[in-house]
């Protein structure tokens, strides 16, 4: 995960599952990505808009995440897409 940096306030956001880690307000850029979860490797990244202050949900391939721009993002974990 070097390079990668999911930090608000001290907190990491971020969400692991067997494939994925779904990385939340990536300093300095305000996006989400999804790293593969054996090689660290970017597989998207998505852009909020505002900085996200929760951390990600995963429910039925899809990742929730709320901004600061008072958005809740749904996005299909598999590409990264808004949905």
């Amino acid at each position: 995960m070097i390079g990668y940096k999911a930090v608000h306030r001290g907190r990491k956001r971020s969400h692991y599952s067997s494939d994925k880690l779904i990385l939340a307000n990536c300093f300095p850029n305000d996006n989400v990505y999804a790293l593969d979860a054996q090689t660290g490797t970017e597989q998207w990244c998505s852009k909020t808009n505002g900085g996200v202050w929760s951390s990600p949900a995963v429910v039925d391939g899809t990742v929730y995440v709320g901004s600061s721009n008072y958005n809740i993002y749904a996005l299909d974990a598999r590409l990264g897409t808004k949905r």
